[in-house]
């Protein structure tokens, strides 16, 4: 639920980020895209915090290194 929130979020402040750039608000870039920075920060260290990074929709799952693979 809450990744689906901070992405809901990153997208509008990507549409705002758009419209900015499109009118030439040169102001409003550097603050929507801030914005958009600080979105991703605090959506990876909540994932990061609540042990959710491998659940992440989209992910590609890393190899491992510790585990022992199998034995021929």
């Amino acid at each position: 639920v809450a990744y689906t929130a901070f992405s809901r979020h990153f997208q509008m402040i990507a549409r705002e980020l758009a419209l900015a750039a499109r009118a030439g608000y040169a102001e409003q870039l550097e603050s929507k895209y801030l914005q958009l920075a600080e979105t991703c920060l605090r959506c990876h260290a909540y994932l990061r915090d609540e042990g959710l990074v491998r659940e992440m929709p989209g992910r590609v799952a890393e190899k491992v290194v510790d585990e022992p693979g199998p034995r021929g």
